[in-house]
């Protein structure tokens, strides 16, 4: 039964393509432009990592480090396959399990 979820929860997996599509898509993207330097990919992945964390302040200061750490891991996923496809599948896992798992 749908109803005992929110809205949020319902639509879980199109935030899911939504959030990875901007943090690699266009933030990481962005800033593997910008940032000079042979260190461009773990800047642009520590950076973009900050950023998803700080998208998630919401839900308290340790889930903010939380996504911070996911989105490093997921990073070097991205960074291997180019593609945010591969990062959408373990993101959406993820997020299911803690909230069966009631974490969130």
């Amino acid at each position: 039964d749908m109803s005992k979820y929110t809205r949020a929860e319902q639509f879980y997996v199109i935030s899911v393509v939504w959030e990875e599509f901007i943090t690699r898509g266009i933030v990481h993207q962005s800033l593997r432009r910008v940032i000079p330097g042979k260190n461009v990919e773990k800047l642009a992945l520590i950076l973009t990592a900050l950023f998803f964390g700080a998208l998630h302040i919401h839900m308290g200061i340790y889930y903010m480090f939380g996504a911070s750490i996911l989105l490093g891991i997921l990073g070097f996923l991205y960074i291997k396959q180019n593609s945010i496809w591969g990062t959408c599948i373990p993101h959406y896992v993820l997020g299911v399990a803690l909230l069966i798992l009631n974490l969130v």
